[in-house]
């Protein structure tokens, strides 16, 4: 009985270790996410002044949430208007445990990376919105399954929507308005995001907004000069099949023009009677070659 016991208690003290390990390597993990945001990122207005690692808590920073205050386990960084200057902070692949991400109305410019539904592997809102992100909304982003917001509105982001964004299943909350973006519009599962959700960005089409075949197309092709392309299209078109044709039959079309060249020689030559024999091998011979030349 006390064997059993022993065993049971020191089962019970097992968990604790294998979980504290667990805690302090998430804990590490998580103020070396921190320090390096705080290194990667410019902030001439000081908002990060409170991230001093030499406490012991770093739940306690501003613009940080945790899942308890004593594990130092970051779910949340929220650091919207803080002035912050530079590119996306890689380093936020080290909190591990991290669901939401607001980076909104900085200065963060390059491009959002193109691995970031690896770097924030469980988040549910990220909020890149008003700051200067450019380049194509990576379709990476279609990978965040979890994502219920996703705002990035008031960028200069371009290209087109990623398709795969439509079919994120808990995604209810979608913004990317004011932005440089074309083409058509994905669809999406939610009924909640309306036609606000791309406005001003005048080349998108296809609901909720215009249909595509009244959008950028014409906008950017004048009409006449399509007619006239199109029709020197079909005339070439056909051409090359007259042409096709005429090879597909090579000796009844040799014959055609050698009897007209006879025709044309008998005129000139003011003849009267006689038939295609009385006709010299030589001349045959010329009009031959010149065809083949013509061929």
């Amino acid at each position: 009985m006390e064997k059993k016991n022993f065993k049971i208690f020191l089962g019970f003290v097992l968990i604790l270790l294998v979980s504290r390990i667990c805690i302090c390597c998430a804990s590490e993990s998580d103020v070396y996410c921190l320090k390096s945001i705080k290194e990667s990122l410019h902030d001439p207005f000081n908002s990060l002044n409170s991230w001093n690692f030499t406490q012991k808590s770093i739940c306690r920073f501003e613009g940080i949430d945790c899942w308890q205050s004593d594990e130092n386990k970051v779910i949340s960084i929220t650091l919207s208007n803080f002035g912050l200057i530079g590119e996306f902070p890689r380093g936020i692949r080290n909190c591990t445990s991290l669901t939401g991400l607001n980076l909104s109305g900085n200065h963060l410019y390059g491009t959002i990376p193109s691995d970031i539904a690896v770097i924030l592997q469980y988040v549910t809102v990220l909020d890149l919105s008003n700051n200067t992100f450019s380049g194509n909304i990576t379709p990476d982003i279609g990978n965040c399954q979890y994502i219920n917001v996703l705002k990035l509105d008031y960028n200069d982001l371009e290209g087109e929507i990623p398709s795969r964004i439509g079919y994120l299943p808990r995604l209810k909350t979608f913004s990317i308005a004011n932005n440089y973006l074309t083409g058509p519009v994905p669809l999406f599962f939610s009924k909640n995001i309306t036609a606000e959700s791309f406005g001003n960005n005048p080349e998108l089409c296809g609901k909720p907004l215009k249909g595509c075949e009244d959008s950028w197309i014409w906008k950017h092709v004048d009409r006449a000069s399509f007619i006239k392309a199109f029709v020197i299209g079909w005339v070439l078109l056909f051409t090359m099949v007259l042409v096709l044709c005429l090879f597909k039959f090579p000796t009844k079309a040799i014959n055609k023009i050698v009897s007209l060249n006879i025709w044309k020689l008998r005129k000139k030559k003011h003849l009267t009677s006689g038939s295609e024999e009385e006709l010299s091998s030589q001349h045959k011979v010329k009009i031959l070659l010149n065809l083949l030349h013509c061929l």
